[in-house]
């Protein structure tokens, strides 16, 4: 068999019913596997995949290449609601003085979505995540990730209108997309933003 071009991590779960290969923005491929499953299956599988490891390798070292030029760019900077300011703008001390910032400003959004929506969570809170931008707790506490203070007011706002609709909706029923739809027509063009700067995202939380 050839020599991976990247690590690869084999995961098997009771939980997995197939086979699925994933490569991430570290440039790691993971196969989940059920459990069980040998492992001269899993490297079978991931080296029948080869043009595919090559195709998404090459796009994502491009991506990763952009990010540093993007952020050798604006050293001593950092984004906020979407625009790139100097660190040395920001009250002191920072970071601290961002993480209030940002508390507020989602505190004054989570109040205006709340009334139009007619939800109210417990309480909110705020947290350095990886992947998940909100979460809503079974007895209605929301919590959200820090990387939402580098968006835009239309994708902070799209984020909380979805983890309020889980007070009424605590799954991604029809249901729920209609919910968040009829207060947020356009939500997908937030989605789709999200999913674009992610990796920036998180690099960027790094500095605070």
């Amino acid at each position: 068999m050839q020599t991976l071009p990247c690590p690869l991590e084999i995961r098997r779960s009771p939980q997995t019913k197939r086979v699925r290969l994933t490569l991430g923005a570290d440039l790691i491929l993971r196969l989940s596997a059920p459990m069980g499953y040998p492992k001269h299956r899993c490297l079978e599988f991931v080296h029948a995949q080869h043009e595919w490891i090559t195709l998404h390798l090459e796009r994502l070292t491009k991506a990763k290449e952009n990010l540093e030029e993007i952020l050798s760019a604006h050293e001593g900077e950092i984004l906020l609601a979407g625009e790139w300011v100097s660190l040395a703008s920001l009250p002191r001390p920072y970071p601290k003085s961002l993480r209030t910032l940002f508390q507020e400003r989602l505190k004054d959004r989570l109040a205006f979505w709340s009334d139009q929506m007619g939800l109210y969570p417990e309480r909110f809170s705020l947290r350095k995540t990886k992947n998940r931008l909100g979460s809503c707790s079974s007895n209605g506490a929301l919590s959200f990730s820090l990387q939402l203070l580098f968006v835009p007011l239309e994708v902070l706002d799209y984020v909380i209108v979805h983890e309020l609709a889980h007070l009424k909706h605590p799954n991604h029923s029809k249901a729920f997309w209609s919910l968040v739809r009829s207060h947020l027509p356009s939500f997908h063009e937030s989605k789709i933003y999200l999913r674009q700067h992610h990796t920036l995202h998180l690099r960027l939380q790094e500095r605070i």
